[in-house]
């Protein structure tokens, strides 16, 4: 079980260093590939650590990357076709709808409510677009730095959107972290914290659960 531990940001955050220390504490939750029996050889590591403050939960990711880019513009676009994403899933205990929100290095969010793992399946098959679970406008807050052969990501995501108390202590979620590392002139490396059994970062039975201390 992963805990989000409250943690103190400013409003306004310039430096990276600051972030790092404030999530010093945090659990730094590996990305892997567990659907395959070695992992491939252009994959490059990725944590993710969590926390939560007032009226906000968080997440902080830093990603290594060979070629850092996206060509993605402006709010829900198709971002895992467009280079490199970082892609965050949430579903309350409580509820079966659950989030899906991606971050790209050059700050552009896809943001999804999706009412059901059962209702994404049926529209699948229906070919529908997904367009149907769109939110707009912006419902997170993020931050991006590019270092050499790095980028990381802070998102401030509002408890309320994850259907959490303003009090969350003791709550709890189902959770999952994933990646697309897109290099230009080959396919996509992907990556999970969760342990999936086959390539399909939608199956809930293997994310992860977090409570709120």
């Amino acid at each position: 079980m992963t805990t989000a531990p409250l943690i103190s940001l400013p409003a306004e955050i310039s430096q990276l260093p600051q972030v790092r220390a404030a999530f010093a504490a945090s659990e730094r939750l590996p990305l892997r590939q567990a659907w395959l029996t070695e992992q491939e050889p252009a994959f490059r590591p990725a944590s993710v650590a969590t926390g939560w403050q007032a009226g906000e939960f968080l997440v902080f990711a830093e990603l290594e990357d060979d070629d850092i880019y996206s060509d993605a513009a402006g709010l829900n676009d198709e971002t895992w076709e467009k280079g490199d994403v970082f892609e965050m899933f949430f579903r309350s205990a409580a509820q079966a709808e659950y989030q899906e929100f991606h971050l790209t290095p050059n700050g552009c969010h896809l943001q999804l409510r999706i009412p059901s793992r059962d209702d994404l399946v049926d529209r699948d098959k229906r070919h529908a677009v997904m367009q149907d679970f769109e939110l707009s406008p912006e419902v997170f807050q993020s931050r991006v730095w590019i270092e050499p052969g790095r980028w990381s990501v802070l998102a401030r995501i509002p408890l309320s959107e994850l259907r959490l108390p303003d009090e969350p202590s003791g709550c709890s979620l189902k959770f999952s972290f994933s990646r697309y590392d897109a290099t230009r002139g080959r396919e996509p490396v992907l990556s999970s914290t969760s342990d999936h059994q086959v390539l399909n970062f939608h199956r809930q039975q293997e994310w992860r659960s977090l409570v709120i201390s």
